[in-house]
């Protein structure tokens, strides 16, 4: 077998390792090239690099759910009266996939410019409602919870969701120092509000804001990543740090704050592979509507990456990346998040 081939099986084995049947956690676009472009985030002077990324998140596993199946129930922001719905439906399950395009420039030696484009995004969700709200608006009963045979769940799910393009991020990455065995990358950057959060249900009411598909806020984002080659092996390790602060859409509702720590190795494997693996803590705060908490919003979870990068040739690359989330804590009920995948090609010119 050739060199070339073998290289090939070396990393469709890598592949077939990662993608298991096991929960993993949501990444968004400010971890996202932290996890999958940490050793290359600053480019050549002159140089453009474009990775284009297929990304999916499942959430499932409803937190809550007592032993003889009763299922707990969740809140839902009602936009036209600025009302939290209490006891309003119980989740199933919520599926978001995503194509983005992500381009670099080298400005100089330790500069890059970075644009994140979320080409095509499509959220889906699935829930159980009450039987007085099957067929009719989402937001049909005021803030009084509903008793007797209202309160009672439905048998079938029902779904809904929103598709389109996301929202912008544009961004740098600044090399603090690079020597011989030590690096240190900053990111910085904004989102901006390009997508839209104002999408009506077939009732006329705005839908739910985790199926919209941008937010509707101006956000900062950051990212920190140190990386430090282990004497003359083919093995680094690295350190991270990543967060967003967010702000208030014109609907009175801001997503929470988020913070993540990482921490792994990678390793060049002998010809185009190169194999990674970390560990990483993320916290995400409750979600803020018309300055009140929104209940069931937010969480905190420990998750393992394993991941792998191939050389396709001088200048073009592909990667795979499954989080795997091993512990996660959530604010009173809410889906806990199930698989995340990360996949895609990269070419620099």
């Amino acid at each position: 077998m050739s060199r070339l081939n073998s290289n090939i099986v070396c990393f469709l084995v890598a592949i077939a390792a990662t993608v298991v049947p096991n929960p993993a956690f949501s990444c968004d676009g400010a971890s996202c090239p932290l996890v999958t472009q940490s050793q290359d985030a600053i480019k050549k002077t002159g140089t453009w690099s474009l990775d284009f990324g297929y990304r999916f998140m499942r959430q499932s596993d409803l937190v809550g759910v007592s032993a003889d199946g009763t299922r707990p129930f969740a809140p839902l922001v009602d936009f036209e009266r600025q009302l939290v719905l209490t006891g309003h439906h119980s989740d199933v399950s919520m599926k978001h996939s995503l194509l983005q395009l992500d381009m670099s420039y080298g400005l100089s030696s330790r500069a890059t410019l970075i644009f994140g484009l979320p080409i095509f995004t499509d959220r889906r969700h699935e829930q159980f409602d009450l039987k007085s709200n099957v067929g009719t608006s989402h937001n049909l009963h005021g803030p009084a919870p509903v008793t007797g045979a209202e309160a009672t769940l439905a048998s079938t799910a029902t779904g809904h969701g929103n598709k389109g393009f996301g929202d912008l991020q544009i961004g740098a990455a600044f090399s603090a120092f690079t020597t011989s065995r030590h690096s240190m990358v900053v990111r910085l950057g904004v989102k901006a509000p390009t997508g839209d959060y104002k999408v009506k249900d077939a009732y006329g009411s705005i839908d739910r804001p985790d199926v919209q598909a941008g937010t509707g806020s101006w956000d900062a984002v950051g990212a920190l990543q140190y990386q430090h080659r282990i004497g003359a092996s083919e093995w680094s390790g690295f350190a991270g740090a990543w967060g967003t602060l967010t702000g208030t859409n014109s609907l009175n509702y801001r997503f929470g704050n988020q913070a993540s720590l990482t921490f792994g190795l990678t390793r060049a494997t002998p010809g185009r592979l190169r194999l990674s693996a970390q560990v990483g803590f993320q916290a995400t705060a409750r979600d803020v509507f018309v300055s009140r908490p929104v209940s069931a919003t937010g969480l905190r979870a420990w998750t393992v990456t394993p991941g792998a990068r191939m050389k396709l040739g001088p200048s073009a690359g592909a990667y795979l990346f499954v989080k795997v989330p091993v512990a996660t804590s959530v604010n009173e009920t809410r889906l806990k998040p199930r698989i995340d995948i990360l996949a895609g090609i990269s070419q620099t010119f």
